[in-house]
This record gives C-alpha cells, sequence and structure tokens, in this order.
C-alpha cells in the first residue's frame, strides 16, 4: 500500500498508492441480534399504561458494523494502512413506561 521514491534533490518521496478494486467488492459478516421486550398493559379509565423491559443484543454478540483506517509510519519509514474493525450495539437494558390515551 506504501511506496518509498526518492527525489532529484535525494530526499524521500512519501506518497500512498491504492489498491483500486470492484466497489463493495467485500462486505462484513451478517449482523445476528436476539432482542426481547417484556410488557404488562395496566388499563386505566382514561386509556391504558403500558410498563416494559426489554433487552437489545441479549446474546451479546460483536457484530461487525464499521472499519476504521489510519496511516502510520513504520521503524522503516513506509507508511502503512492500518484498519481496526468496530462493533455494533454491545448488550443494552432498558426500561419504559408508556401511557396511551
Amino acid at each position: 500500500m506504501a511506496d518509498h521514491e526518492t527525489n532529484a534533490r535525494g530526499g524521500s518521496d512519501r506518497s500512498l498508492q491504492p489498491l483500486i478494486g470492484e466497489r463493495n467488492a467485500e462486505s462484513l459478516a451478517n449482523y445476528n441480534s436476539l432482542d426481547v421486550r417484556v410488557t404488562r398493559t395496566y388499563a386505566l379509565t382514561r386509556g391504558a399504561l403500558d410498563v416494559f423491559f426489554e433487552v437489545t443484543n441479549l446474546l451479546s454478540r460483536e457484530n461487525e458494523c464499521c472499519i476504521e483506517y489510519e496511516i502510520t509510519t513504520a521503524p522503516d519509514g513506509s507508511l502503512v494502512l492500518e484498519q481496526e474493525m468496530r462493533y455494533w450495539l454491545p448488550l443494552i437494558p432498558s426500561i419504559g413506561v408508556l401511557w396511551r390515551y
């Protein structure tokens, strides 16, 4: 990915040479999540009151979402393109109340 060239003055020009491929030729792994919600409804004289507890990503799966790129300099002076995979949505519990009228 990196290219090191010497210029006319004997110095060094750093440049990255991109590798061009078919757009969207690669894809991330399938997204898997088990979401659970339990709701209790109370009838009121004016409407209803829902009280709920829910968990998003109950199995706490690491779902790939993003790739972060960073250009760094290697010990030999060449440029290196590093990539780090990011993951989306950890286990998230929540509670709530909804008044329907």
